[in-house]
């Protein structure tokens, strides 16, 4: 609500905002509560979940993203996976890396432990995307510089414990880090 009322453009939550264990569908607490924040503030809303997919059965690290109005525009299933989540959570990793038009440009995602592999961020970059939205439970800032230079693409990032940051195409944080608490 405090970024909503502040007029923002986006709104990235971490990953697994609401929490690592819960298991839901897409109309489940967690989807619904950024479809509703996204159209009652009229921003966008990303952020992760772990998302019960009902037509296939499977659970998926997902990165969904709302528009303006709350409607569901595109879905980003975690293709590295940490072991735990693999291992005990028993998370499908995805297949795809889909880039998904907004009225600020094009977006992609990369959740978490994909940044430490190159792939992703290339293949965000390589299908046009302008801004690579990183949700994640917390990662290493001086991989942001490289995955945002070597593919010339503007990374945006949330983190549950590594805090937040924004790097130009160039590689450069424009924005410091809050410290930690």
């Amino acid at each position: 609500d405090v970024i909503g009322q502040a007029g923002v453009d986006l709104a990235l939550l971490p990953e697994y905002f609401s929490g690592e264990g819960a298991r839901e569908t897409l109309v489940g607490p967690a989807a619904t509560l950024m479809s509703e924040k996204a159209a009652t503030y009229g921003m966008y809303v990303a952020g992760t979940i772990g998302l019960h997919d009902q037509t296939s059965d499977r659970l998926f690290n997902a990165a969904l993203l709302f528009d303006r109005n709350g409607k569901l525009i595109g879905r980003y299933d975690k293709i590295h996976l940490y072991g735990p989540e693999l291992n005990l959570g028993g998370v499908t990793p995805g297949d795809e890396v889909p880039v998904f038009r907004t009225d600020f440009g094009k977006v992609g995602f990369m959740t978490c432990y994909d940044s430490w592999f190159v792939d992703v961020a290339e293949l965000v970059a390589l299908r046009g995307a302008d801004i690579l939205l990183f949700p994640s439970l917390n990662y290493d800032r001086a991989l942001m510089h490289a995955r945002a230079l070597d593919n010339c693409i503007n990374i945006v990032a949330s983190s549950r414990a590594g805090g937040c940051g924004v790097w130009d195409s160039g590689g450069n944080e424009l924005r410091e880090a809050p410290p930690q608490q």
